[in-house]
């Protein structure tokens, strides 16, 4: 059998955790399961030889490079990146503290960019691989007057 091996970031709640659960049943991946919440991925999922746990804080292009290289050392290759980490604030809009919108726009911009460019680098050098971006409904449907950006 040929496994495919894909990144999951967010893996340690909401739509990460279903979607690596989803393909750890599925069977046929080894998995690199990321989350900056590190005690919520190791309660949620137990390592293996075809499933790596790693703490991220997806802001971080060095903790990226160091989830790509892991990756590469124990698995070979990158067929899939499941960016899916995300988080919002809320609070009304006008009640919002400026510092917030800093943090959702790196949470939810910045670092699945970042993600892309460090493992895009891997697949053009495999001249293969898949990057999926996942965000919650959320995301697009605050409640009215609430400065919300959510995802994953």
């Amino acid at each position: 059998m040929t496994f495919k091996t894909a990144i999951i970031t967010g893996a340690a709640s909401g739509i990460g955790k279903h979607w690596a659960a989803t393909l750890l049943k599925q069977g046929g991946y080894q998995l690199v399961l990321a989350d900056i919440n590190e005690q919520g991925l190791r309660e949620a999922f137990t390592p293996s030889e075809s499933l790596r746990l790693h703490t991220l804080d997806i802001r971080s292009a060095e903790q990226w490079q160091h989830v790509v290289d892991d990756t590469l050392q124990h698995f070979g290759r990158i067929d899939y990146l499941f960016n899916i980490a995300g988080g919002g604030r809320q609070a009304f809009f006008l009640q919002q503290p400026i510092e917030n919108i800093d943090w959702v726009i790196d949470i939810n911009l910045k670092g699945p960019l970042v993600g892309m460019r460090v493992v895009g680098d891997v697949m053009m050098k495999q001249r293969s691989g898949h990057i999926i971006n996942v965000a919650s409904l959320a995301g697009l449907s605050p409640n009215a007057g609430e400065f919300t950006l959510l995802s994953g």
